[in-house]
């Protein structure tokens, strides 16, 4: 019933386990265990001292999201939870100045078909809408597309466009003396 340490070795490396001496039979039941290739499952397969040591991961690998895209990332060791893909799940594309679906392209969705900032809600940039910008009077998104802002578009009723910012009452009007 006495035990002592005992040792497998292959090629790989050397394994240590405790055997029981039986008086009939000598030392038996080594627990050691056969060194092994590491292979990625949080043991000490080659028996080093070190677990999941010596992988090579870091190769790239992609997390999709069926619908939205496939983001790159790295292959990473989790050790019992094996190998993991260590980048960002793709969205829908937010209007935030990132490319949230990995398509390589920067809020595509919230642009014009050129890729220029001039649609009415993203006048120039993000959610600068054009809704309410001209007092008494709607607006668009105009300039140019290297430089686009909310013009004029339409006045209201007895207003007329003074320049692209502004809708004004006629001058001729508000300058006559008044009747009653």
């Amino acid at each position: 019933g006495q035990l002592r340490t005992c040792l497998i070795q292959n090629q790989v490396g050397i394994c240590y386990g405790v055997e029981t001496c039986e008086p009939s039979d000598g030392w038996v039941d080594c627990t050691a265990v056969a060194a092994e290739v590491e292979v990625c499952d949080g043991l000490d397969n080659d028996c080093n001292g070190i677990v999941d040591d010596g992988l090579l991961g870091q190769s790239t690998c992609g997390n999709t999201v069926e619908g939205v895209g496939t983001c790159e990332g790295v292959e990473v060791c989790l050790g019992p939870q094996g190998w993991n893909c260590q980048g960002p799940l793709p969205e829908l594309e937010s209007c935030d100045f990132a490319d949230n679906d990995c398509d390589d392209s920067v809020d595509e969705d919230f642009r014009d078909a050129d890729g220029f900032w001039t649609l009415n809600d993203h006048c120039g940039t993000c959610g600068n809408t054009c809704d309410g910008k001209i007092a008494n009077g709607t607006a668009v998104c105009g300039g140019s597309p290297d430089a686009p802002l909310c013009v004029v578009s339409e006045c209201d009723e007895g207003y007329i466009a003074l320049n692209d910012f502004q809708c004004a009452i006629p001058p001729e009007v508000s300058c006559q003396p008044c009747g009653d």
